[in-house]
């Protein structure tokens, strides 16, 4: 009886082992996944938020005190560039804003060489709120999954302080 039911049991292993295999890749697929999304907003959110608060410490009595407080785009740039571990530069975009004017850089590798100084004079007093706003493009493993036809999903954050000093 025993070597009739091994032999009517032979492969169920194999198809065992297919049909739970696959399920259980994706799960834990799913779960690298989302936490890398995860850690790539957190990333950004931590890097845009420092941003606008060193920024609202360089406002008009830190010029007063010294000329070299004063940080312009490309400073600005540099130090996402390199609070912002594991993002790719060319694929991240920052607009800095004060009360009047806007300053975009898609991506913000386009603004490397810019030398004008933000926020700017006549906006950097006490009060006066600024604000960044981030975003990176990423590309999911799983692209398939969701509604974006070419495969890349956008990550945006901001922050949006008022200039203390």
């Amino acid at each position: 009886m025993t070597d009739r039911r091994s032999r009517t049991q032979r492969g169920n292993a194999t198809v065992e082992f297919a049909l739970v295999f696959l399920p259980l890749t994706l799960l834990m697929l799913g779960v690298v996944e989302v936490a890398r999304i995860g850690w790539l907003h957190q990333t950004l959110t931590m890097s845009v938020k420092t941003l606008a608060r060193q920024a609202i410490v360089r406002g008009e009595k830190c010029m007063e005190s010294s000329p070299g407080c004063t940080k312009t785009i490309a400073n600005w740039v540099q130090s996402i560039s390199s609070s912002a571990i594991g993002m790719e530069s060319g694929k991240m975009s920052l607009t800095f804003t004060t009360q009047g004017t806007s300053k975009s850089c898609v991506p913000v590798t386009s603004c490397q060489g810019d030398g004008s100084v933000w926020p700017p004079a006549e906006e950097n007093a006490v009060g006066l709120p600024i604000a960044i706003r981030g975003s990176y493009e990423m590309a999911p493993f799983f692209w398939l999954i969701g509604d974006r036809p070419n495969g890349r999903w956008t990550l945006t954050v901001s922050s949006r302080e008022v200039i203390q000093f």
